[in-house]
């Protein structure tokens, strides 16, 4: 589960830099396609920081499962299992809200870059 996580901050980063390079590539001139597109770009930058800020992800503890290595080996293996679960279903809630943050980043993104797109082909 942590490769989804840490997949999901690489993309992350990549709308964070190419955010950037939206904005310095937006023209001076104050045009409304020009407007949209530095807009965009700084709602895909703070979205993509979003992303990388909702850092809230399971893990063991293994003050918790020592508690474990003296009992029945049966048992054990029912808590460890039920642990992981648990610990799969939360991940997955948590994943999906960086993922929904994430596509919002990045169609702010497409959103900029197409503006810009139009904006030098206008003027």
């Amino acid at each position: 589960m942590g490769s989804h996580f840490d997949a999901l901050d690489t993309k992350a980063g990549l709308v964070l830099g190419f955010s950037g390079v939206i904005a310095a590539l937006t023209p001076d001139g104050g045009s409304t396609f020009g407007i949209v597109s530095l807009a965009g770009s700084i709602v895909a930058a703070f979205l993509a920081v979003a992303t990388f800020w909702l850092r809230k992800h399971p893990a063991l503890a293994p003050s918790v499962i020592s508690d474990y290595v003296g009992a029945d080996p049966s048992f054990t293996k029912i808590r460890v299992v039920d642990t992981l679960r648990s610990m799969v279903e939360e991940g997955r809630g948590v994943l999906d809200v960086k993922g929904r943050i994430l596509k919002a980043a990045i169609s702010s993104l497409l959103t900029a870059a197409i503006s810009v797109a139009v904006d030098r082909l206008v003027s």
